[in-house]
């Protein structure tokens, strides 16, 4: 058989090696999708976090002081309350952060709910917990009217927007 008689061979087909401009196009590419992937994660975590969190954790014992010239708002035996911290955050109530209290009341505030309810705990029948705050009465002489306004204005107690 002679070398005219086999078909002729099929033309080579051209290899296509990438040039430098798709590898830069491949990668930029790449980038942008990690980096959207990235901006997606963060915006979930951050819109999970503000569902999850609990904006109670903001409260502080100040919060609940009537302010001069208000017509409502803060728990009356709070009225003219100084801070008390020093006093009040002390062995008995360890991981207290603030404190305020008047003759009636002193009411702290705690890093954690448990730090709380222990010194709740410790400190008796005449404390009251809502979550992160610790109510202490102070003497017998409350009536148990305002003890239990007191408590209902700290169980219903939300934190907004600060003004």
């Amino acid at each position: 058989m002679s070398h005219s008689d086999t078909a002729p061979a099929p033309p080579a087909r051209p290899v296509t090696v990438p040039g430098s401009w798709s590898v830069h196009i491949g990668r930029a590419a790449m980038v942008t999708g990690l980096v959207g992937l990235c901006g997606l994660i963060v915006l979930v975590s951050f819109a999970a976090w503000l569902v999850l969190r609990d904006s109670r954790v903001d409260l502080r014992p100040d919060d609940f002081v009537p302010r001069a010239g208000a017509t409502s708002g803060g728990i009356s035996l709070l009225e003219g309350a100084v801070d008390v911290t020093a006093e009040a955050c002390g062995p008995v109530a360890s991981s207290c952060t603030s404190a305020v209290g008047t003759d009636d009341l002193v009411l702290m505030h705690f890093a954690t709910k448990d730090a709380a309810a222990r010194a709740a705990r410790r400190l008796g029948p005449e404390a009251y917990r809502s979550d992160w705050l610790v109510a202490r009465f102070v003497g017998d002489d409350v009536p148990a009217e305002q003890r239990l306004w007191a408590t209902e204005a700290l169980d219903g107690a939300w934190q907004s927007e600060v003004d």
